[in-house]
């Protein structure tokens, strides 16, 4: 008898579950609520550390770059626009201004109208001369942004056409390959 009033007097001290306390199963929602909520923020963490490392892996390289640059001024040079377009990436944006006596014309290009335009004016060309001078390389996070001036002159029909132009271009890693992405030129046609 005396163990069962001890219990009825605790009973009468302890708060039931409806004026506060938690079943087990309630206590077990929680840690284990608690526990899934940092094994998420875990998992975050190191998603995060795996995409700065992955991006840390597929950062263009100076060097990459400078070989980029040296082919695609051969082929340039010999007017093969393949082999200018093969250093381009499929969703290049070429863009930029040609100032012609003072008169400004805006241009944008994807890949295939710019090795279009390529085609067309080194087709009608009878004589044509490129020269990339004062090119500085700057490394930013994964990309590289290469600016430089170009010189150009295009021999079409009995006209010398000569153009100063200068030149920005992003250089990505595109599928583990340095790609051009995007190119902006201020072109102008001099004497």
């Amino acid at each position: 008898g005396s163990s069962l009033q001890l219990q009825g007097k605790l009973a009468e001290k302890l708060p039931s579950c409806a004026q506060g306390c938690r079943p087990k199963s309630t206590l077990r929602t929680t840690f284990s609520g608690v526990f899934m909520k940092l094994f998420f923020q875990a998992c975050l963490a190191a998603g995060a550390m795996s995409l700065v490392t992955l991006a840390q892996a597929q950062a263009v390289t100076e060097t990459q770059v400078k070989n980029l640059l040296t082919q695609m001024d051969q082929a340039i040079a010999s007017r093969n626009v393949d082999g200018v377009t093969r250093w381009l990436a499929d969703d290049v944006r070429a863009s930029g201004t040609l100032d012609v006596a003072g008169q400004q014309k805006s241009f944008a290009y994807g890949k295939d109208e710019y090795a279009k335009a390529l085609f067309d004016t080194w087709g009608s060309a009878s004589q044509y001369s490129y020269k990339r001078e004062n090119q500085v390389i700057r490394m930013q996070g994964s990309s590289a942004v290469v600016t430089a001036d170009i010189k150009e002159q295009t021999q079409i029909g009995r006209q010398l056409i000569k153009t100063q132009t200068q030149e920005t271009a992003t250089v990505e890693l595109r599928k583990g390959q340095p790609r051009i992405t995007r190119v902006e030129g201020k072109a102008k046609v001099v004497p």
